[in-house]
């Protein structure tokens, strides 16, 4: 079993590496698509953490393949 401990790490490694990848580029989409919402973002920075976290629920590949959240 300890010769498998590299493998499962990077292949932890990897996917984690996509999902945020993914999840960037997504939260990016739905900002440019929504102009009104990337200003108010910009408008008072104390909101960037509830935006985040609207964005990574809102964007989601998860919340996309099985139509929920």
């Amino acid at each position: 079993m300890p010769a498998r401990r590299p493998v499962i790490g990077t292949g932890l490694l990897v996917t984690g590496h996509e999902t945020t990848v993914s999840q960037t580029g997504n939260s990016v989409l739905a900002l440019l698509t929504h102009p009104g919402q990337l200003a108010a973002v910009r408008s008072d920075p104390e909101k960037t953490g509830r935006a985040g976290e609207e964005l990574l629920e809102g964007t989601s590949d998860s919340v996309a393949l099985t139509g929920g959240g």
